[in-house]
């Protein structure tokens, strides 16, 4: 028997479109756009399926056009999801030497009556609690990326747009809202989201006599990827190879950054300096920013004493947003890959920080990474490991300040490894004793050296809605 003539001039496009919408759910978002840029035939069947949009749309989470004032989800997505959606998460920044995070999000625009649901970006705002605990960040709105953002004279409705501003509410009081901080001078340029194809080395420069200080941890690290999330694609935005940094030289300077504290000797004071290495890809920066400082904290201040002479704006790279259910140490499904994810300590006057515990199976260690640090140990660094087979009886440890062992909060073991710490930005870095007791399922505490000095941690286990702005 013969077989079937085959037609070797078919394409895809002979297949009949409801067997192409299942081709078109296995590919990925990139995929779905170029076949529609490069296929004539199935431009118009493409653009004109609802269905295809909605699922695109609804990697975002956005899964109902109704709050959107009729917009289409081909509308939603071409115009606004496909460019911006990759912002969506967590971003941590390379800012000497305290780093910063920032967030963006779906949520409702509460700056314009019944206007459509906006991305908005947040900074971490990082406070110090009482009693020597840390605190959840507050979350101070700097932007909105959406549609009935534009101006009444502005007709393309449909087309999303970008708002700078910031809620006074929610800013100390010696800040002002973003929207009024803008200068009126016509040459200073609205701010913008770009990528930039380079990561930062940073040197730190010691005082008159220019003693040279080893390179600052690289961000990202070298060392470990755990805090990295290299799974989310950058944002569809333009990339280029440096930021602008005429205005923010100008207005350091007119800051009195490279300027001395009452507190600093001379031979003390210290100063950054960067060189751009090439980046595989691209990280985020938005720039010009010489006046963001004072308006948000997106950007951490220079620290008094160790004022940092920036020469470029910070980079921003995707942070892995790894919220897991903690386990009692003492029950049996405890691991400690349980551990892994974003945790927040209290560090005393440097207030609370963000690090990523990483676990490594084969050195059987855990490592708390800093995604935001101060002078002493900055961000990049590691500030502690404990080594999971030198446990210890934590009962014969004594008790620890401000708490004893035993709490409510469930079962405690203690484990030796060492600490970082150094007497000012990075320098004379030394690793010392320390006990790290895991109490409970969300909670660190960590006994530092011969003086016992304890400071504590727990799980970051997501938003505090009752924080952030509604």
């Amino acid at each position: 028997m013969r077989n079937a003539a085959v037609d070797v001039h078919a394409t895809i496009c002979d297949l009949p479109y409801e067997m192409l919408q299942e081709i078109l759910i296995q590919l990925s978002i990139d995929d779905v756009m170029n076949l529609i840029r490069t296929c004539r035939t199935l431009y118009y069947p493409m653009i004109q399926d609802e269905f295809m949009w909605r699922r695109l749309s609804s990697a975002y989470g956005v899964d109902d056009r109704s709050p959107y004032n009729g917009r289409s989800f081909r509308t939603i997505y071409t115009q606004w999801l496909h460019k911006y959606g990759p912002l969506i998460g967590l971003w941590a920044s390379d800012h000497p030497f305290k780093g910063s995070i920032i967030e963006f999000r779906i949520a409702q625009n509460r700056w314009t009556l019944g206007g459509a649901p906006v991305i908005i970006g947040e900074a971490w705002c990082m406070t110090r609690a009482l009693h020597w605990e840390p605190s959840q960040p507050r979350y101070v709105e700097f932007v909105q990326i959406g549609f009935d953002l534009a101006s009444e004279t502005d007709t393309h409705h449909d087309r999303a747009s970008v708002t700078w501003r910031t809620d006074p509410n929610l800013l100390p009081a010696n800040h002002v809202p973003l929207e009024h901080a803008v200068p009126e001078k016509a040459n200073r340029r609205t701010p913008t989201i770009r990528l930039i194809s380079s990561r930062r080395s940073l040197s730190v420069t010691r005082g008159r006599l220019h003693i040279a200080h080893p390179t600052l941890p690289d961000f990202p690290s070298a060392t470990t990827h755990a805090w990295y999330d290299a799974r989310r694609a950058p944002p569809r935005l333009h990339v280029e190879h440096t930021c602008d940094s005429d205005g923010l030289r100008a207005h350091n300077s007119l800051r009195g950054w490279n300027t001395l504290t009452a507190s600093a000797r001379p031979t003390e004071a210290w100063s950054v300096t960067s060189e751009d290495i090439p980046l595989e890809r691209p990280a985020l920066c938005m720039y010009p920013m010489p006046w963001w400082d004072r308006a948000w904290p997106l950007v951490a201040p220079p620290h008094t004493v160790y004022p940092a002479a920036l020469d470029n704006t910070p980079r921003f790279y995707p942070l892995r947003a790894h919220v897991q259910r903690g386990a009692d140490p003492a029950a049996p499904e405890w691991g400690p890959r349980t551990l892994e994810g974003l945790w927040l300590g209290d560090y005393g006057p440097h207030k609370t920080e963000c690090l990523y515990l990483e676990y490594r199976k084969s050195q059987e260690e855990v490592y708390a990474w800093k995604v935001t640090g101060d002078p002493n140990v900055p961000r990049g660094a590691w500030s502690w490991m404990m080594r999971l087979g030198d446990e210890r009886d934590a009962d014969t440890l004594g008790p620890l300040f401000p708490v004893e062992v035993g709490t409510e909060h469930g079962s405690v073991r203690a484990f030796q490894g060492e600490g970082t710490i150094s007497e000012s930005i990075f320098d004379n870095l030394i690793q010392i004793p320390i006990v790290v007791f895991l109490i409970g399922a969300d909670r660190i505490k960590v006994r530092w050296g011969p003086d016992n000095f304890a400071n504590a941690y727990f799980r970051y286990k997501g938003r505090n809605l009752e924080q952030s702005p509604q």
